[in-house]
């Protein structure tokens, strides 16, 4: 059983790795100089979350497969080595096994990736990571965006959820380790709940923020789009 999740496991990263990639080529200087918020004060340094996110998701994700593996197809002495050093002494990678977690994980990141996709296709040039008006702009509410005004922090939402269960839920590589049991665990425990606090602000002040910007660019046209799609991220809810 603990075979299947090598796959299921690298679903999920893929699928949060596909919703943390840019589309399109990072604004230019002077679209970026159009605007004050914090993020774009940040420039380019702002891009290096949605980097380091990956390449942390799929060290994770590497790492756990590796670990199945290892454990399912055996050949001593080097996968003892892969096995000693990703699970540890008196832990068995045995316990690496496909649960409802990981099954709950892996569709969470999925449909969450696939959102994201949708908005990627609808808006085209259009989608950047930092807030702009590009030039030609227009007011997309079509697609996803005729359900909830910013899907794509929808789909993002949902991917971050989901890849975080797959890394700390049960039947785990952190759980199997007993790397949560340990102080460092602790540490990476209070991160995770810290940057899922930050990034659940940031989505909420990033849709209030757009909003602004879009009425300001396209006045009663963006008025009709958000009375006939009146939430912003959840129907019926936000």
């Amino acid at each position: 059983m603990s075979l299947l999740r090598a796959p299921l496991t690298l679903l999920a990263t893929y699928g949060m790795g596909y919703a943390l990639t840019q589309p399109n080529p990072p604004i230019s200087n002077e679209e970026r100089a159009a605007y004050r918020s914090p993020e774009v004060k940040l420039g380019r340094l702002f891009l290096l979350w949605p980097m380091s996110m990956k390449v942390i998701n799929w060290a994770n994700g590497l790492c756990e497969v590796g670990a199945i593996v290892a454990h399912n197809f055996p050949r001593p002495p080097l996968t003892d080595r892969i096995l000693s050093m990703l699970i540890g002494p008196g832990h068995s990678a045995a316990s690496l096994q496909v649960n409802r977690s990981l099954l709950f994980a892996t569709f969470l990141t999925t449909v969450g990736s696939y959102i994201r996709h949708q908005c990627y296709r609808t808006l085209g040039r259009f989608f950047t990571y930092e807030l702009s008006i590009r030039k030609k702009h227009q007011l997309v509410t079509a697609g996803p965006y005729s359900v909830v005004r910013h899907p794509a922090y929808t789909g993002s939402i949902l991917s971050l959820a989901g890849i975080h269960v797959c890394i700390f839920g049960p039947g785990s590589l952190l759980r199997a380790s007993g790397v949560l049991d340990t102080e460092i665990g602790k540490v990476i425990i209070g991160a995770a709940a810290l940057h899922g606090v930050v990034m659940g602000y940031f989505f909420i002040s990033r849709t209030i923020e757009e909003d602004k910007v879009l009425k300001n660019q396209f006045g009663e046209q963006w008025d009709r789009w958000a009375q006939n799609v009146p939430y912003r991220l959840i129907p019926y809810v936000f």
